[in-house]
């Protein structure tokens, strides 16, 4: 990447995040050292290897990609990734990033839309994984239904799927309304997306280091 897209780049995310020296998760390269990141995602990537293992040649969709941190980590080792996010801002400084890590422009291949939309076009479609991160507890919230609704149609694309989820009342008051206890959450809400979906198991995946619980969903 040459000096004058780095500074584009950097420019890019400042107009994004509005003050220069805080983004959403870690840049490996110089020219990001000093920033300050919200959120980490190594931990949580060596959970995800711990279960699949050498990713070289596996295809992956990264759902709710963001800025692309998965994506990118999981194609520098050989991994065929596609990520989706409905930003297309976020999409845009994935592709970015991309850039400066050198990585070729069809992988990851990042693409600004709803994966719901994503998914019914490519119903033929299969993945060795998918990564469903810090979205389920934004759709519990709205509502129960059509939270089911997505979960089983991330299932019929894949049969591993890593899902993290914010458990607080404010996400799960429709659980809690319907006669869950909030205490349990974390026993409920997978063992509901177990029942709702093509899914048959889950597994909490070791402390991650983070507030929210991690899970890998099987068949």
């Amino acid at each position: 990447m040459t000096d004058e897209a780095l500074v584009a780049l950097r420019d890019l995310y400042f107009s994004m995040y509005g003050r220069l020296g805080k983004y959403e998760y870690p840049i490996a390269h110089p020219a990001f050292a000093k920033w300050k990141a919200a959120r980490s995602y190594a931990l949580r990537l060596e959970g995800i290897l711990s279960v699949v293992g050498d990713v070289k040649g596996k295809r992956v969709l990264d759902i709710g990609c963001a800025e692309g941190a998965f994506s990118h980590h999981l194609a520098l080792r050989g991994a065929k990734v596609t990520g989706l996010d409905y930003c297309s801002w976020r999409t845009e400084l994935a592709e970015g990033v991309s850039r400066l890590y050198e990585l070729p422009p069809d992988n990851p291949l990042f693409i600004a839309i709803r994966f719901e939309r994503y998914l019914k076009e490519h119903a033929a479609e299969r993945f060795d994984f998918i990564l469903f991160l810090s979205l389920v507890h934004h759709f519990l919230r709205r509502g129960l239904k059509s939270t089911w609704q997505k979960m089983e149609l991330v299932s019929q694309h894949t049969d591993i799927m890593f899902l993290e989820a914010d458990l607080t009342p404010l996400h799960c008051r429709h659980l809690v309304r319907s006669g869950h206890k909030q205490a349990q959450m974390k026993e409920v809400i997978p063992r509901l997306i177990v029942g709702h979906s093509g899914f048959r198991d889950y597994e909490e995946l070791p402390s991650t280091g983070a507030i929210r619980p991690f899970f890998v969903f099987t068949k």
